[in-house]
């Protein structure tokens, strides 16, 4: 190997180590960030207040009822400079309607109770 392949090596090991530690900071930071975003109830201005509430969610954080929007992880992606931002499966739906501003329309339905003996 001659001197210059061993300082481009040299050179590209340094740089994909620098990017490594770059996105596992970020990684650490985004997921920090939107866990504090939950926990001040909204950054920098508060969630406006729901309009019509349940008895059983008054006192409640708007956003964080079940918990599930706040619980996000991070995946980071070296080859493509990226980290990318999981939520749980549990709230990938209601997430995506509330960003978007989709309406959704859902059915009221007929539900059978066993009666207990």
């Amino acid at each position: 190997m001659s001197k210059v392949e061993r300082i481009t090596k040299r050179f590209n090991d340094v740089i994909n180590d620098v990017k490594r530690k770059a996105l596992a900071t970020l990684k650490t930071e985004a997921v920090k960030s939107i866990k504090k975003n939950f926990s001040a109830k909204g950054r920098p201005a508060k969630w406006e207040p729901r309009k019509k509430i349940s008895k059983k969610q008054r006192g409640t954080n708007l956003m964080a009822i079940s918990g599930n929007l706040s619980n996000v992880g991070a995946e980071a992606d070296i080859s493509n400079n990226k980290v990318t931002l999981k939520t749980n499966p549990l709230a990938r739906n209601y997430a995506r309607i509330n960003n978007e501003g989709e309406i959704t329309n859902v059915r009221i339905r007929e539900v059978k109770v066993k009666k207990s003996e």
